[in-house]
């Protein structure tokens, strides 16, 4: 079954955020490794809520370690967990997650044509960024 114009833009942005996400930072965040990097949302992104599946403040890298078998896994401890709380609380403002946790409270459903605006006219789309 094709995937509708709808789901090819959103697994676009999905994939331009998580580039822009790794290039920003360039290492994981956590253990410092730069290889097999994943980009991680940190404060939601409801399926409902795409307001915020896409905010530069609402991602960090994480290494395939730490974010497969730290975070989502078995292999995390309470040391880990509060070390990764730790860092994030550090790199977004306190005001940022606020902004990321009330935006996410929110239902936001892009029409297409704002799917395609985002795609070339998001944070990432910045020429700093792009560099």
């Amino acid at each position: 079954m094709a995937k509708s114009p709808r789901a090819k833009l959103v697994k676009l942005l999905d994939s331009v955020w998580s580039k822009a996400i790794r290039k920003k930072y360039g290492r994981c965040v956590v253990c410092g490794s730069k290889d097999n990097l994943h980009s991680h949302h940190c404060i939601v992104r409801k399926a409902q809520s795409q307001g915020v599946r896409w905010l530069e403040f609402n991602g960090v890298p994480l290494c395939c370690g730490c974010h497969l078998y730290k975070y989502h896994g078995q292999q995390a401890d309470k040391e880990w967990h509060e070390k990764f709380i730790e860092i994030l609380n550090s790199l977004i403002p306190h005001e940022k997650q606020e902004e990321i946790r009330k935006i996410g409270h929110g239902i936001t459903k892009y029409s297409i044509d704002d799917l395609r605006e985002l795609v070339t006219k998001g944070w990432w789309a910045k020429k700093e960024v792009q560099q």
